[in-house]
């Protein structure tokens, strides 16, 4: 069974900026789809490129790359695309990704706070238009890589359980 975030977040972008928010990829095909396995809880905010982004919760930034500068529908920028993690109580991270080149505007150890600006999307990695690719995630072990961390189901303040309305 799904596991939920014990924190209450909340939203990343701001709910007027929002085109469409999409969980299960409808519009994809099996191969296409990306929210499979330990990342099956993860969220995509659809919103214009340079859209910005805010700290979903206060907490301390762990590693960013802002270095990326390409994108696409192609499963070989799996592994590419610029991105924020942050830590957060009770063990659990949020990750912020596909953010634009040099869209990142806070560092690793940075303490942040809830709403605060983050950074500003984008479309880089395997993504098939600008988007933020939201998720809450814990790690199973102390010596898990990231490929073996596990998405919660991420609690919002703005709305209410997000995962059975899209």
């Amino acid at each position: 069974m799904d596991k939920y975030s014990k924190n209450i977040y909340s939203l990343p972008v701001k709910k007027e900026k929002i085109e469409r928010i999409t969980i299960k990829q409808p519009m994809l095909t099996e191969e296409q789809k990306s929210h499979i396995k330990n990342f099956s809880n993860a969220i995509d905010f659809v919103v214009p490129e340079n859209t910005e982004i805010y700290a979903a919760l206060d907490g301390e930034v762990t590693s960013i790359r802002e270095d990326d500068t390409i994108g696409g529908p192609d499963k070989k920028f799996w592994k590419g695309g610029n991105y924020i993690v942050i830590k957060h109580v009770n063990e659990e991270f949020t990750n912020y990704l596909h953010l634009k080149f040099k869209g990142v505007v806070v560092k690793v150890g940075d303490k942040v706070k809830t709403a605060q600006l983050i950074g500003y999307s984008g479309n880089t990695g395997y993504s098939f238009r600008p988007h933020l690719h939201f998720e809450a995630f814990i790690w199973p072990s102390p010596t898990a890589k990231p490929e073996e961390r596990e998405t919660i189901k991420v609690r919002f303040n703005e709305m209410e359980d997000i995962y059975n309305k899209f």
